[in-house]
């Protein structure tokens, strides 16, 4: 029985001593295992550190050529295809405020010729449609009245003002030739508002 024993002894022995050895050398391995995966982590940052490094400035990303990021990306040739979306949806149409205007003439008539289409962009000054009226002739003789009437009134407050400045005209001929002036100058722009041209 003491044979038995020892045999047991030491078959319990050398049982408890491979299992440490065994798990010193998974100890050993576990180790190595660590060292290796955090020196290839460090490699690769080390590699993106230095000279072949990335760089952004703005929103550009510059890869150098020789960065180990560079076998891993794709690169492709961007080019037009057709996109096209359809969307069905109800609503009211109306004008925009800031691009809508209605346009109105100086009097009545009859519209000849319309020069501007309905969603035409037009500038200022740009003929829109032409008129014929029987009241256009009247507007004219008017407009041309007081246009003459206000060049007369301008010349007589410049001569006045010389008068004046000689000590030869009123200061009471000048006020009255400067008020006629402003009258006739209200009354000419009076018809020009009518729209009548220069």
């Amino acid at each position: 029985m003491s044979h038995f024993f020892r045999i047991f002894a030491t078959a319990k022995k050398e049982s408890n001593c491979l299992y440490y050895l065994m798990k010193q050398r998974f100890y050993i391995f576990l180790g190595i295992l660590l060292a290796a995966a955090c020196t290839g982590r460090n490699a690769d940052e080390a590699a993106l550190g230095g000279a072949d490094a990335p760089t952004a400035q703005g929103d550009t990303i510059t890869v150098p050529v020789a960065s180990p990021i560079h076998s891993k990306l794709v690169c492709d040739t961007a080019g037009e295809e057709f996109h096209s979306i359809t969307l069905t949806t109800t609503g009211v149409v109306t004008a925009i405020p800031n691009a809508y205007a209605e346009v109105a003439a100086p009097f009545p008539g009859r519209v000849v010729k319309s020069m501007a289409h309905i969603g035409q962009t037009v500038k200022a000054g740009s003929p829109l449609f032409e008129l014929s009226s029987s009241d256009y002739s009247e507007v004219m003789k008017n407009y041309i009245q007081s246009r003459t009437a206000m060049e007369t009134a301008k010349r007589a407050m410049d001569r006045t003002q010389d008068l004046f400045n000689n000590k030869v005209a009123s200061e009471r001929e000048l006020d009255e030739a400067r008020m006629a002036y402003t009258l006739a100058l209200e009354e000419y722009r009076r018809g020009r508002g009518q729209g009548v041209p220069d």
